[in-house]
């Protein structure tokens, strides 16, 4: 790989095909991506009329990734100069597996290890080296739809509930049941920072760090369309971007309670194309100045405070596909 080119790894269509049997391996140069390589899991996996639903890459080795199969499996793969290799493959979910996320901290033992959550109301953690899970932990049978963790904490959500579980004493901290009033499908966690968004329209923002509570809520903004994935954009957790269930991008303050630009790719765009994930990369040199200011031309034009998080470390990856 040569260093001067930045690496993506995307599953084809942008993880909303249920035929899909390829990982698709990008290089960016001068802002264009190009498709270096073409893999056919099922070839790499020896497992037949399987698709992706999801691919996650690990954030301590970039050139690995686990992916979410539609027939309940998980996959762990690698890539280098002589192309694709399957790691392990994880076989304990009984049904559809929602979410992936991996370990954040650095120095554990960790950075090989990553958490699943699926229908079947588990949560399991496992070591890539490893067949078998080394914790599953249980939400009385609610399917778990969403999952994040920080350097002590893991937090999932499933169906209306919020768990938080300590990493180091593997025990679960708190149950909270009031945030949403229907099932919860994206969640994040920095430091004792919990954003939340549910398919009743609804984001909340947290801080944790005395339990989760009715007094733990900082914020909430009613985007007035669910948000299926947010993250949070500025080091004060003022802003969050979200993408909704039409497809839309949109940045929004907690200090004003509402969107304050909206990225409608049907409108803006090639109008046949369709926002479907959006997520932050931070502190990336060869990414900062790409996306300056988050393409000002759009309707909904950011003002100088937005557009100086674009100026500095932050820079947010847009993905956008066929409405198939």
């Amino acid at each position: 790989m040569e260093s001067n080119k930045n690496f993506d790894i995307t599953n084809k269509n942008n993880n909303r095909t249920y035929n899909n049997k390829y990982v698709e391996f990008h290089s960016k140069t001068n802002n264009h991506y190009t498709i270096r390589k073409s893999y056919n899991i099922n070839e790499i996996t020896n497992q037949q009329d399987n698709s992706i639903l999801s691919v996650k890459i690990n954030p301590h080795f970039q050139n690995e990734f686990a992916l979410i199969n539609s027939n309940f499996d998980l996959n762990y793969l690698a890539l280098n100069d002589d192309g694709a290799f399957n790691i392990g493959s994880y076989r304990e979910h009984k049904e559809r597996v929602n979410d992936i996320c991996f370990f954040k901290s650095n120095s554990s033992n960790f950075d090989k290890a990553f958490v699943s959550g699926g229908n079947d109301g588990s949560i399991k953690i496992w070591d890539s080296r490893s067949p078998n899970s080394v914790k599953t932990l249980k939400t009385n049978g609610i399917q778990v739809y969403c999952l994040d963790t920080s350097e002590d904490k893991l937090v999932a959500g499933f169906g209306r509930e919020i768990g938080i579980w300590d990493l180091k004493m593997m025990k679960n901290l708190c149950r909270y049941k009031a945030g949403h009033c229907m099932d919860v499908v994206d969640i994040k966690l920095k430091g004792n920072n919990l954003l939340t968004s549910g398919e009743d329209c609804i984001i909340n923002h947290f801080n944790i760090e005395n339990g989760l509570n009715m007094d733990s809520i900082v914020s909430t903004i009613n985007l007035g369309q669910p948000a299926s994935s947010i993250d949070f954009i500025d080091s004060n957790m003022n802003l969050t971007h979200a993408c909704t269930s039409v497809y839309t991008m949109e940045i929004c303050s907690f200090e004003k309670g509402s969107s304050q630009y909206s990225y409608n790719s049907i409108d803006d765009l090639y109008n046949t194309q369709y926002c479907l994930e959006s997520f932050l990369i931070e502190n990336n040199y060869n990414l900062r100045n790409s996306n300056e200011n988050l393409n000002r031309e759009n309707k909904g034009k950011l003002n100088s405070s937005f557009e100086n998080l674009y100026n500095g470390n932050n820079y947010l990856q847009l993905y956008s596909g066929n409405n198939l």
